[in-house]
């Protein structure tokens, strides 16, 4: 299901490597309807071309979606601040997450509640993706797929329950407020906009309330788009509520047509794609335009093509255990970017309005998701030749984190005169005997516009 290696010595040695591409497509049953850690079965791939780079060997990544020239100029880690990242478990054995990982909980109905050990793989390359993002945020695993891959609604809706219970736990035992959920799955649908009786089931209906709850709340749940396109806009459950932050996949890599015009990715359902260009969207990605979806659009897309990442744990190869990867195409890579990236936003914002003395508060959802879109480089998903679908010619944004960085503190700027009056105005509710002739210059903007009573 995964591929998993131990890291290999040199350059060299990994440019020799065939990163399978997997798609992350395993589908389990939940009540009536089928739902899958990222979309449905019949997009796993089952030919993949060795002429597609793997991260080590270009610098895409990095140079596409900006996170490190964000982390140096703007001084952002994700610290004090802590993500959950409810899938397979994760590999706390792992270097990726040495000092990192804090206590979660084993939901899955498999072993005991302690064990969040990942042996799958999923959970440990979704944090891997974070960790690498945002170093300075903390990592929570919730296990609730089993190892073999499988669950149920209510168990998705156990995991939102102990988010709930659990934060302000967290932050008196461990000084860090969970910031964001990171929730790689979808269903096998592709809606426009919320379907209630797609959402009849009784756990569904709560996780729709958990979602809504933890958004009041200024915690993103940032789940993947689904991997289910077929030339129709539209996007699984629950990507397509309007409270989450829903993230497709986009191409970071450009690969050329082979010189036999064998396809590079080929699935079972016949998709075949003959190439890849840097900056469009990944054939298999859904997507929902503002035109289409208007508040159930989808918010940002990220990289989502042969992402490699950390790896399983492996009880009979401590070394692979340690340093081993695994690689993943999909919308669920893209996801973990995009939570990576909202860490990064989440302490930005905290950094302008430390003036204010707001150590633990965070900023809404929807600011958040507003800055992501707006912020994101825009790209409109034209007909390809040799993607293999049919395309929507609708705009969409692709992450851009230092664009988003730009805007916040261009739009925090701008607020700063409004600020200021409403401190005049807290300053004379609190009946200060003396009122200051020279207000300090706050640090805050349209981030704290709940934020002041």
């Amino acid at each position: 299901m995964f591929e998993s290696r131990r890291c290999p010595a040199s350059m060299d040695m990994i440019r020799n490597h065939a990163f399978t591409l997997l798609a992350v497509l395993m589908s389990w049953q939940c009540h009536a309807s089928c739902w899958a850690q990222d979309a449905a079965s019949s997009e796993r791939p089952t030919k993949v071309s060795d002429s597609i780079p793997n991260w080590d060997d270009v610098p895409g990544v990095d140079s596409f979606i900006h996170d490190g020239e964000a982390r140096r100029r703007f001084q952002v880690t994700g610290k004090g601040l802590a993500v959950v990242v409810i899938s397979t478990g994760i590999n706390p054995d792992h270097a990726s997450f040495s000092g990192r990982l804090l206590k979660g909980i084993n939901l899955s109905g498999e072993d005991n509640n302690d064990d969040t050990i990942d042996r799958n793989g999923s959970g440990s390359h979704s944090a891997g993706i974070i960790a690498r993002v945002a170093p300075g945020a903390k990592i929570i695993p919730i296990k609730v797929f089993s190892e073999h891959g499988g669950g149920e609604w209510r168990a998705i809706e156990a995991c939102l329950e102990w988010v709930q219970a659990q934060r302000e736990q967290i932050l008196a035992r461990h000084g860090v407020r969970i910031s964001v959920v990171c929730m790689p799955l979808s269903d096998n649908t592709n809606m426009t906009a919320p379907e209630m009786e797609n959402a009849s089931a009784p756990a569904r209906v709560r996780i729709i309330d958990l979602i809504q709850k933890l958004h009041s709340q200024g915690i993103a749940v940032c789940v993947p788009a689904g991997n289910a396109f077929q030339g129709s806009e539209g996007m699984g459950f629950p990507a397509v509520l309007p409270p989450t932050i829903s993230v497709g996949a986009v191409n970071d890599v450009d690969v050329a047509r082979a010189a036999n015009n064998q396809p590079i990715l080929q699935f079972a359902s016949g998709l075949k794609i003959l190439s890849l260009k840097r900056g469009r969207c990944s054939p298999f990605s859904q997507r929902l335009s503002d035109e289409r979806g208007g508040k159930s659009r989808t918010d940002v897309f990220a990289p989502g093509i042969s992402i490699i990442s950390a790896g399983p744990y492996r009880a009979d190869d401590p070394q692979a255990t340690r340093t081993g990867r695994s690689t993943q195409t999909g919308t669920s890579p893209a996801c973990s970017f995009a939570a990576g990236a909202i860490l990064l936003v989440q302490e930005r914002c905290r950094i302008l309005t430390a003036g204010f003395g707001k150590k633990d508060w965070l900023p809404t959802v929807d600011f958040v998701a507003e800055n992501l879109h707006a912020g994101g480089v825009e790209f409109i998903d034209e007909e390809e030749e040799d993607d293999g679908v049919s395309n929507t010619r609708q705009k969409y944004r692709r992450l851009d984190v230092v664009q988003t960085m730009e805007l916040i503190t261009k739009r925090h700027q701008a607020d700063l005169s409004r600020i200021r009056q409403l401190l005049l105005i807290e300053a004379q509710k609190n009946n200060n005997s003396e009122r200051p002739e020279v207000l300090p210059t706050p640090k805050g903007g349209k981030i704290l516009e709940k934020t002041i009573d």
